[in-house]
């Protein structure tokens, strides 16, 4: 078993939230996040890299081609937007959610 956990590549989880984000905000971006996903990217800053796929399970999870995610969701029981990431370093991780965040906060939804 360890041997098959040291093959796994190594990854960083990242979160954070915007707080007084209405609901139905958040339910606007992720339907425009779902309907042109690589446009999306673009919205947030993402120019060099594309979607590679899409789940619409619990907000917005988008894999994108170099393998790093970023998932938005509403908050369950608070106006906030949630924002989560995955990546290969937790600074890249970090940095994800942040640049996600002030994208989302400067863009005209």
């Amino acid at each position: 078993m360890s041997s098959l956990v040291a093959a796994l590549l190594p990854r960083y989880t990242s979160s954070d939230r915007i707080k007084d984000f209405a609901r139905e905000r958040s339910l606007a971006l992720i339907a425009k996040g779902e309907a042109q996903p690589n446009a999306f990217l673009r919205t947030l800053g993402l120019a060099n890299v594309d979607v590679s796929s899409v789940n619409t399970t619990d907000g917005l999870r988008l894999t994108l081609s170099d393998g790093r995610v970023i998932h938005l969701r509403p908050s369950g029981n608070a106006p906030e937007l949630r924002c989560y990431a995955e990546a290969a370093t937790e600074s890249d991780a970090n940095a994800l959610v942040s640049g996600v965040l002030n994208a989302v906060v400067s863009a005209p939804w």
